[in-house]
């Protein structure tokens, strides 16, 4: 079975927009009984935009919204980190708007055209030409998976 429909939904993008850290909850507070002796090694909060996001000016949240690249580990539900100002090379995972939607895809580039192949069998790869509409929106930089059942 070929599956004719794998856009992404549009209303699963959001721009990234870091909140700032209250300098009050940077560290930890002990609440009761006796101070944890790591408490004088402990820096600060981790903070996901430090470790996923290179350019925040240019980053993006999508949702995954189908299976097109469940070979590779990403799957419906997922959220992607896509950068829109970072290098396209062969094979990097991308989000371009190609045939009426945004397609997850990851890429390779031909003499005169490129191919936007799937990592699920039951998904075509698509063929770009010069001049067909094509849109290159982003480069995939990091997933974020969940895994409660």
């Amino acid at each position: 079975m070929v599956v004719e429909d794998d856009i992404l939904i549009t209303d699963e993008i959001f721009l990234l927009k870091p909140r700032q850290l209250d300098p009050k909850k940077i560290g930890y507070q002990n609440t009761t009984g006796f101070a944890s002796p790591a408490n004088t090694h402990f820096k600060r909060a981790i903070d996901l935009n430090d470790i996923c996001v290179i350019n925040k000016d240019a980053t993006y949240f999508f949702k995954m919204t189908t299976e097109a690249m469940k070979g590779l580990e990403i799957r419906k539900g997922d959220r992607l980190i896509v950068d829109s100002e970072h290098e396209v090379v062969d094979d990097a995972i991308i989000i371009s708007w190609v045939q009426g939607g945004y397609r997850v895809r990851q890429v390779k580039f031909c003499d005169h055209y490129l191919i936007l192949y799937p990592a699920n069998p039951e998904y075509t790869a698509i063929h770009v030409y010069e001049g067909d509409q094509f849109h290159f929106f982003g480069v995939v930089t990091y997933v974020i998976k969940g895994v409660l059942p």
